[in-house]
């Protein structure tokens, strides 16, 4: 097996003369086979025929001789080997006998005797068939040598590839699973199996045409796959693909195929395995949610199921249900039980006081405030990620004043700080009306284990629960809650319930309210000019689905990048964005500071409005400015 093998394909005989090809198969093969072409009789009843021509060697003289003296004394060369090699006791224990025993087996000479007795050469020159030698022989032999030496390398990888029955879905041994470190423990437990295995995967030429290539991935399968049909137990890998298909879809008669191979699980045992990893994950979410505050998050989703076989109901049904995902957060700081009486308060507070316009506004300019770092940020990005300008060689690029500000209310981060997701069991209600979400409510309350009368109460009186989802999600449990103003106590009131916005879709509204504002016609100065300027197409009409609103979200800030540089060649009084790299970081950011003032403010929209002369252009790129910053 490998470099160290017997077996080789040359040999150190000058005169051996080697084959274009073999002519004969690699397998066992019966030993009455054909004989040999040359006479290999008894070298004693040689005499009884023609007297043997004595060879003129001096080697071959010498073993000639010998030959002679053994067929006087009645012993054959086959009774030589029997007797060094442990014939007999006597044989064994003689001292001489030991000592030309141990000089033939160690010998330099010893593996090229075995290569020309499992391949006698051909004579050079000569047109007979190549001898018989003992390649039947010697085939079955290593046959049997070689079942032996690689059965008791494939038993080591047992433990290898073992996988207890009770632990096998934890998520602690699924994670633990290192391919490269079952293939450096599969090559050093088993190295001939392994040798074997890569001769097999890979030829010589292949090898030399590309040596980085490697079949280690292959070949760890493959000795998985063998030593789990010697043993279910030895299925950690079965196990991990069968866990990995179920989550991609693959079909039953998928994973029938697959387990007929040896290579995943069976269909039922990966039911019955995604069962128990979601009932470990259920009691992992309870206990941590009593620890953590948490949130929950459900939407609606479509479920095809596809037909496989002959049937009458053949085709292929659309299910609309129902996911839920509760998200975790290890780091932050728990919640008191005050915390829902401390809500009912502040909400009817805010029903007491309720916003107006000019509250909504004062709420307007102090987000403004806060935010206005970081706006003239973003307009000192437009100029120096200009390729005209370039950054990388500007003498002031270490300025601090041209540093990104600090975050408004960055949220912590590293490993202590990830938030733990865990999706709830999928549910067949479609989320398609008031009715759907109330029983949602109580769905994924069951779920959790928070349905008992008890918990219920501790949920109306000592906690609160923010559930999120999309804005059709918001607005349903919002009107919800409204609807059981006058409901018997908190819990059925749904006090308890915080909805935050959906964000996605008020962006999305956003940017769906600055198109139906400012879009214009392909001949005038709006957003439908530019996008035929930009060759975007499908954006000259507002649509719900498809990349809308992704093409859409990116030609607004193509066009916000466009609006501000023109502002800076028309500020920094430049013909050129190259020519602002003479101005200093100061000044700089002095002129960041009057573009926004100027061009994209509430303040700078008062003042064009108060002129004598009404400027409409300006005032609508104003506007826009403005818009398309908050965006």
């Amino acid at each position: 097996m490998g470099s160290h093998s017997v077996f080789k394909g040359s040999y150190d005989d000058p005169d051996y003369s080697e084959p274009e090809s073999d002519d004969s198969g690699i397998g066992p093969e019966p030993i009455d086979s054909e004989s040999e072409s040359e006479e290999e009789g008894n070298f004693s009843d040689s005499h009884s025929r023609t007297q043997p021509e004595i060879p003129s060697g001096y080697r071959a003289r010498k073993i000639y001789n010998v030959l002679l003296y053994m067929g006087s004394q009645g012993v054959t060369l086959a009774d030589l080997l029997d007797g060094i090699s442990w014939g007999d006791e006597e044989c064994t224990q003689n001292a001489q006998l030991r000592v030309a025993r141990t000089q033939l087996l160690q010998s330099a000479e010893l593996p090229g005797i075995l290569r020309r007795w499992w391949r006698p050469p051909r004579p050079q020159g000569g047109n007979k068939k190549r001898p018989q030698g003992a390649r039947v022989v010697m085939q079955n032999f290593a046959l049997e040598c070689s079942k032996r030496v690689l059965d008791e390398q494939i038993e080591r990888l047992s433990a290898s590839f073992d996988s207890p029955a009770g632990d096998d879905v934890k998520e602690d041994h699924l994670t633990a699973i290192s391919i490269p470190k079952l293939v450096d423990q599969t090559q050093r437990l088993a190295p001939d199996l392994w040798a074997l295995c890569a001769g097999l995967a890979r030829s010589e030429s292949q090898q030399r045409r590309s040596p980085k290539k490697k079949s280690t991935n292959t070949i760890l399968v493959v000795l998985a796959m063998f030593s789990y049909s010697r043993s279910h137990r030895r299925s950690r890998l079965q196990k991990l693909f069968a866990i990995y298909f179920k989550f991609r879809g693959l079909s039953a008669k998928g994973f029938d195929t697959l387990h007929a191979m040896g290579l995943t699980m069976s269909n039922k045992w990966t039911g019955n395995a995604v069962g128990r990893i979601s009932a470990q994950s259920m009691a992992a979410v309870r206990r941590l949610m009593d620890l953590y505050p948490w949130l929950l998050s459900y939407d609606n989703l479509l479920i095809a199921f596809r037909v496989f076989s002959q049937r009458i109901n053949k085709r292929t049904l659309h299910g609309n249900g129902t996911g839920c995902t509760v998200y975790i957060r290890r780091s932050a700081k728990p919640l008191s039980s005050t915390i829902n009486a401390a809500l009912q308060e502040m909400r009817a507070q805010g029903m007491a006081n309720l916003l107006d316009a000019f509250d909504i506004y004062e709420l307007s300019e102090l987000a403004d405030s806060r935010r206005y770092p970081h706006i003239i940020h973003l307009i000192l990005r437009y100029l120096l990620d200009a390729p005209d300008f370039d950054f990388t060689t500007y003498d002031g690029q270490d300025s601090t004043i041209l540093e990104k500000p600090p975050f408004l209310n960055q949220l912590p981060f590293g490993k202590e700080h990830i938030t733990l997701q865990y999706l709830l069991g999928t549910v067949d209600i479609p989320e398609a009306s008031y009715e759907d979400n109330s029983k949602l409510i109580n769905e994924w309350l069951r779920q959790l284990g928070l349905d008992s009368p008890e918990r219920q109460k501790k949920i109306g009186l000592e906690q609160v629960m923010a559930w999120v989802g999309d804005q059709l999600t918001v607005d349903r449990l919002r009107n919800l809650y409204r609807f059981r103003a006058e409901d018997d106590n908190s819990f059925q009131r749904l006090d308890w319930l915080i909805t935050p916005p959906g964000w996605l879709h008020i962006q999305m509204a956003f940017a769906n309210s600055i198109h139906k504002q400012h879009l214009g016609t392909p001949k005038g100065r709006g957003l439908s000019a530019a996008f035929d300027i930009l060759k975007r197409r499908g954006l000259q009409t507002s649509q719900t689905e498809g990349p809308f609103f992704h093409d859409l979200s990116e030609t607004l800030h193509i066009i916000a990048e466009a609006q501000v540089r023109e502002l800076w060649l028309e500020v920094g009084h430049v013909s050129n964005l190259k020519e602002l790299r003479q101005r200093s970081p100061e000044q700089l950011y002095s002129i960041a500071e009057t573009i926004f003032s100027l061009h994209a403010s509430n303040h700078a929209l008062a003042n064009l409005k108060r002129k004598s002369v009404t400027d409409v252009w300006a005032i609508y790129c104003a506007i826009i400015n403005l818009r398309l910053q908050r965006f």
